[in-house]
């Protein structure tokens, strides 16, 4: 059997960072190993060994998360990032995109196009919304 495909989830809404933590956990071949309210505490507190893929939220206390993608891939090089935002802000979307995300997927995308986005991630895809 294949091991699931790890990640860290970086978000600040406690409700949203719980469905998306339980949606991985309950969803075959996926599971969510840390979950963090900020890129700071991803920095400080990311498990070993380093997850698959990283979802992270664009708008953040402290660091914003289109600028905390480059602290996290300059400290974890193997991590594949890939973005959660309300809306398709293009200037953010695309600052991302240009400090590393491979992708980028709207917070109402539907479960099982998440958990495909989250799967094409850690292949070396680049989804997006």
């Amino acid at each position: 059997m294949e091991s699931a495909i790890t990640v860290v989830l970086i978000e600040d809404d406690p409700r949203m960072r719980e469905v998306v933590q339980r949606l991985l956990d309950r969803s075959p071949g996926h599971r969510c190993v840390a979950a963090f309210g900020s890129v700071e505490e991803a920095l400080s507190g990311m498990p070993d060994p380093v997850p698959h893929v990283a979802l992270l939220d664009v708008h953040l206390p402290g660091v914003r998360g289109s600028l905390g993608v480059k602290q996290l891939l300059k400290r974890y090089p193997g991590l594949a990032v890939l973005m959660l935002t309300v809306y398709a802000e293009d200037d953010l979307v695309f600052e991302a995109i240009c400090n590393g995300a491979i992708g980028y997927m709207l917070k109402r995308t539907p479960p099982d196009q998440l958990l495909a986005a989250v799967t094409q991630a850690s292949e070396g895809g680049a989804p997006m919304s």
